[in-house]
């Protein structure tokens, strides 16, 4: 899993492009570049809690808090990568929607009590990872299936002036 692949599954889910490139920047950060154990462990892109409600859908109990956190909850595992996306999504959608920048992004999610920590921190995060995606654009079709829709077409053509 890297950035790109996050972006992707982003766009796939319906994300537009400067939506996608702020979920995967955002997932990039909390997971420590897709290597944390939460993330690995549970499929889990944002250390999303278990809260066992019916609109966290596809989510199981997964792996326990650290000790160091002081918390008895657990963190939701997801049985795809793609589904921790779409609730991560879910979550963030609110701050998403309007397409802002990396920081007005950080600024709306610390506002909605998405995160407790330090927001020149969180900023500094998403606009590192951000830098990374930002001249990502969807993937196009290969030059190849492209030669084979083109030769398909002029077929159709001929043999719809050959019928006439």
């Amino acid at each position: 899993m890297n950035i790109r692949d996050a972006y992707d599954i982003g766009i796939d889910l319906g994300l537009n492009d400067i939506q996608a490139k702020l979920i995967a920047a955002q997932a990039a950060f909390e997971s420590a570049n897709f290597t944390s154990n939460v993330f690995k462990l549970n499929n889990n892109p944002a250390g999303i809690q278990y809260i066992n409600q019916p609109y966290q859908k596809n989510a199981i109990p997964g792996s326990s808090y650290p000790a160091s956190e002081s918390k008895t909850a657990k963190y939701a595992k997801f049985a795809t990568i793609k589904d921790g996306f779409k609730d991560m999504i879910r979550i963030t959608y609110p701050a998403l929607k309007s397409n802002p920048d990396p920081i007005t992004y950080a600024a709306l999610l610390k506002s909605r009590s998405y995160y407790t920590g330090d927001q020149g921190i969180y900023t500094s995060g998403l606009i590192r990872y951000w830098n990374q995606a930002k001249d990502f654009t969807k993937k196009k079709i290969s030059p190849f299936i492209s030669a084979i829709l083109v030769a398909s077409g002029i077929l159709i053509i001929i043999s719809t002036i050959k019928k006439k």
